[in-house]
C-alpha cells in the first residue's frame, strides 16, 4: 500500500480532521500586519480610500473588496470576517482538489489538497485579513476554468464564465491582476501561434 492508495482509501477521514484543524484555530481574531490594520481602518472610516488617508492610514487607494467584506459583516473585523476567510480557504481547497482530479486522478488530488491545506503560508493567510488569500481563490478558478477549456470538458461557455468570475473577483482585492490577466493573454498568443505553426507543418 501507498501513501498515494492510503489517502485516498481514507480521503473523507482525511479532509474532516483538516476541517477540524481549521475549526480548531478559528477565535474570532485577526491577525494584526501594516496590510490588515489598513483594511480595517477603511472599514471604520466608510471604505473610502481618500478618508482613511486623511485620517493618518495607508498610501493609497485600496482595491474595494475588503470594505465591501467588512460592510456585509457588520463594519468591523471579527467573527463575521473570519468567517469569510475560512469560507475563501474552503473554496480554494474545493477547487484545487477539483482540478487535480480533472487534471490527474483523485489519488493525487487528495495529496496535493491536503498539502495545500496543511502548510503554515496557507494557514496563516487564512487567519489574517490579508488580500492573497481572495486573490488565490479567484485566479484557481481562473486556472480551473482554463483547463475545462483547453480540455473541452464540459459547456464552453461555463469555462469562460468561471474563468471572467476569477478575473472579476481578483480584481476586487489587488490591481495586479492587470499583470495576471496580460500574461494570460500572451500566453495565449503564443498557444494560438504555435498550434497554427503546427498545421502548417502537417505535425
Amino acid at each position: 500500500m501507498t501513501l498515494l492508495w492510503w489517502l485516498d482509501r481514507w480521503r473523507g477521514a482525511v479532509f474532516v480532521i483538516l476541517a477540524a484543524v481549521y475549526a480548531c484555530g478559528m477565535n474570532g481574531r485577526w491577525r494584526i500586519t501594516s496590510d490588515s490594520a489598513w483594511y480595517v481602518l477603511l472599514a471604520r472610516d466608510g471604505g473610502g480610500p481618500g478618508e482613511a488617508m486623511r485620517s493618518g492610514g495607508g498610501g493609497g487607494a485600496s482595491p474595494r473588496g475588503w470594505s465591501w467584506v467588512f460592510a456585509a459583516t457588520g463594519g468591523e473585523a471579527g467573527w463575521g470576517t473570519a468567517l469569510v476567510m475560512l469560507a475563501i480557504a474552503a473554496g480554494v481547497l474545493a477547487i484545487t482538489y477539483r482540478m487535480f482530479v480533472e487534471h490527474a486522478d483523485r489519488p493525487t488530488a487528495v495529496l496535493m489538497t491536503t498539502v495545500l491545506g496543511l502548510s503554515g503560508l496557507f494557514m496563516e493567510m487564512t487567519y489574517g485579513l490579508l488580500t492573497e488569500l481572495p486573490f488565490m481563490l479567484g485566479l484557481v478558478l481562473l486556472l480551473w476554468g482554463h483547463e475545462r477549456r483547453m480540455n473541452r470538458r464540459g459547456s464552453m461557455g461555463l469555462a469562460l464564465g468561471m474563468m471572467l468570475l476569477g478575473v472579476a473577483w481578483m480584481a476586487m482585492f489587488r490591481s495586479v491582476v492587470a499583470v495576471v490577466v496580460g500574461a494570460y493573454v500572451v500566453a495565449e498568443v503564443i498557444h494560438v501561434i504555435g498550434r497554427r505553426d503546427q498545421r502548417r507543418l502537417g505535425l
